[in-house]
């Protein structure tokens, strides 16, 4: 998981494998209210030791290591204004 810069939503990759965005209630007992799933990150994203993803300092973009084999270029993929698909999905 991953907290956001301003320590009121927290990121995490469910048992789906789907990035999903829990909202934080601040105060004395750790609460969590909404969840919402962004994104698959099923082609993106492989368990491991080490952190595989990072938030952007202004929670609107993610940062994802994608392992490939070897003989296939790196490439980095990046999710922008995913917030902003989900309101206008959430609209209809």
């Amino acid at each position: 998981p991953a907290w956001s810069r301003n320590g009121r939503e927290l990121f995490y990759i469910s048992g789906k494998g789907e990035m999903v965005s829990a909202d934080i209630t601040p105060g004395a007992a750790f609460g969590v209210g909404r969840q919402r799933t962004l994104f698959s990150v099923n082609q993106l994203y492989r368990p491991a030791a080490i952190p595989m993803f990072s938030v952007a300092p202004d929670g609107q973009r993610f940062l994802m290591v994608r392992e490939t084999a070897s003989s296939q270029q790196s490439e980095i993929v990046l999710a922008e204004n995913w917030l902003q698909t989900i309101e206008r999905q959430a609209a209809k």
